[in-house]
């Protein structure tokens, strides 16, 4: 299992980070329906400025790069929920070359350590049903479905 290590993300990071994140959402968007293909990065981007309006500088809102031997393998988004014990997680990136291989899960368990640290007592978290790959890894760690969202195109 990798060893990770959680720190707070330079401000001289963000611009990258922030790029990668609306270019990651807009492909999940579009492939959940939930952005037309014409311009799902001006979706994403409202997306993240709506729940992070202040970047790094949002209340309650972390960005954190996950390290292994002070290498970066992947970063976390997470804010604790106003007036509950509960960190959501917004984003877990793990590097291309690195997924598949423990790395989410070896970050999320850093992140459940970190929650707890932070006063939480849970964790949730929003996935598209599209990305089997990180439901299996959410359900092996002993989180459940909550809710569900449906949707039906109509011509």
């Amino acid at each position: 299992m990798p060893e990770i290590s959680l720190r707070p993300i330079d401000a001289s990071e963000f611009p990258d980070w922030r790029q990668r994140l609306v270019e990651d959402l807009s492909r999940e968007l579009v492939d959940a329906g939930e952005a037309e293909p014409v311009r799902p990065s001006y979706c994403a981007a409202k997306v993240v400025d709506v729940l992070m309006p202040r970047g790094l500088g949002t209340p309650g809102h972390h960005v954190l790069v996950a390290e292994e031997h002070e290498r970066a393998v992947g970063t976390l988004w997470v804010a604790l929920k106003s007036g509950t014990s509960t960190l959501h997680v917004f984003d877990l990136h793990v590097e291309e070359e690195l997924r598949s291989l423990g790395y989410g899960r070896a970050i999320m368990e850093v992140a459940e350590s970190w929650a707890g640290d932070q006063g939480a007592s849970a964790v949730t978290l929003d996935l598209f049903t599209s990305n089997t790959v990180a439901r299996g890894l959410y359900l092996s760690m002993g989180y459940s479905a909550t809710a569900e969202r449906m949707r039906k195109r109509l011509s």
